[in-house]
């Protein structure tokens, strides 16, 4: 439908453009957790959502914002976009449970990653009151419900988004964040196979687009 297309200036390239989508996703996320302001967030998955989740939550006002994954690569990324750590949970297991034994635990939870390690990790590292917000999509996932009672943690779920898509392109035209970091490569679509190849290697990359002109 015509109201589904938001125009854009020429300000913004068709590459920062085609981050709006995954953008939105995180404004919507960021709007279902309510407010960040002063708050220390924890952010699991380091893929693009992952980053623009810490962009958004530091955009946000959070006070600190720590992301986990299993690869460096994404993990550097998420710290150019606005982390204020990263820990590797794969060559460090008890990285974030020694974080909040130093540092206390956190109030505000985005699980980015779609696992169930990363969601039962997390929520073990939630305070009273705190909030978790479901935004990667994975299997179904056993939970300790005595854990979500005695510290009274609220479970929300974050689905696409609704107006956030033209707050997303707001966002970039005014320069409140930069995504292009987040554009590993641009090929032209002849080389498609070059980069479904590259995109797959989650080592390697965080966004791959492939130009049609």
């Amino acid at each position: 439908a015509a109201e589904q297309a938001v125009p854009i200036s020429d300000s913004l390239s068709f590459g920062e453009a085609a981050v709006c989508e995954p953008l939105a996703v995180c404004l919507h996320a960021l709007s279902q957790a309510g407010s960040v302001v002063g708050k220390k967030v924890l952010i699991t998955g380091a893929g693009p959502i992952g980053c623009l989740m810490a962009a958004v939550a530091r955009l946000g006002g959070a006070l600190d914002i720590t992301v986990t994954d299993i690869l460096d690569v994404p993990l550097a990324m998420a710290r150019r976009m606005g982390a204020s750590r990263v820990l590797n949970t794969k060559t460090d297991a008890e990285a974030l449970q020694s974080h909040t034994k130093q540092n206390g635990r956190f109030d505000v939870f985005f699980e980015c990653a779609g696992s169930a390690p990363a969601l039962t990790g997390g929520l073990a590292e939630l305070g009273p009151k705190s909030v978790c917000v479901l935004v990667g999509q994975g299997a179904e996932i056993p939970l300790s419900v005595s854990t979500l009672i005695g510290r009274e943690i609220e479970m929300r779920g974050s689905f696409r988004f609704d107006r956030e898509y033209r707050m997303a392109v707001d966002y970039l035209e005014r320069g409140l964040l930069d995504v292009k970091p987040l554009i590993t490569a641009t090929l032209p679509v002849t080389q498609f196979q070059e980069a479904f190849d590259l995109a797959s290697d989650k080592a390697k990359s965080m966004k791959v687009q492939l130009a049609f002109a």
